[in-house]
């Protein structure tokens, strides 16, 4: 059997059989229709945060009025310790939790290294990310605004200023994905997954049903025939 036969029989064999058009015909229709509303929120956005502030100072304050006004982080709820603040990570209450020591505004002032600990669940890094990403965003943003109004208070022009607070500037300029979108990287292949396993499903009905009847042997006699019946499955 040449190809052009093998693909006309196999072609007709789909719609003749009731099994073969449900998952070779409505499956993919409805994958089609299930997938979109999973992945139609590109970026994700707003996450929420616990937040536990526990030097209570400006600085604190607005470290974390900063990172609330970035696009992938809401601070949802404040804890006074964080152990309660883990806990309702652990629940998924929240997905991240922003934790701000006591002395930290001290140990700023007073460059000693102000470190406030961010807690995010890696298991889900589509989650994970954008709020590393933000947090870290927001921390150099608020170190370079402190740093500039310390040295402009010493009569430094504005500019001058920005170049002593922020030494090193990172221009970063996304390739291929600047919307940095998630669906942009995940929906081809996950199509591609749906598509494979509807065409392995397909084709092992088919070449099972061959077989009971012994007509898979046949083709199979040599390499040309194997790869024209393999094409035109």
């Amino acid at each position: 059997m040449n190809f052009s036969s093998i693909f006309a029989r196999e072609f007709a064999r789909i719609f003749r059989r009731k099994d073969l058009r449900s998952i070779l015909i409505v499956s993919p229709l409805l994958y089609a229709c299930l997938l979109p509303p999973v992945y139609v929120e590109q970026r994700l956005k707003n996450l929420p945060v616990a937040l536990v502030d526990l030097d209570h100072s400006q600085l604190s304050r607005e470290l974390a009025r900063q990172l609330d006004a970035t696009e992938g982080v809401a601070i949802a709820d404040t804890f006074i310790d964080q152990e309660s603040a883990l806990e309702a990570l652990r629940s998924h209450e929240v997905e991240g939790l922003l934790a701000i020591p006591r002395g930290f505004n001290r140990a700023f002032k007073k460059k000693k290294g102000a470190v406030a600990a961010i807690g995010v669940s890696s298991s889900n890094l589509a989650i994970a990310g954008p709020i590393l990403t933000s947090s870290a965003g927001v921390a150099q943003s608020l170190s370079a605004q402190v740093l500039g109004s310390t040295v402009m208070a010493r009569n430094v022009h504005r500019s001058r200023a920005t170049t002593l607070s922020q030494p090193l500037a990172l221009d970063i300029r996304p390739i291929y994905n600047p919307e940095l979108n998630q669906s942009d990287a995940m929906i081809p292949g996950v199509i591609f997954v749906i598509l494979q396993q509807v065409i392995i499903i397909g084709l092992s009905l088919i070449m099972a049903e061959e077989q009971e009847m012994g007509l898979s042997v046949q083709p199979l006699s040599n390499w040309r025939a194997r790869t024209v019946f393999v094409f035109g499955k």
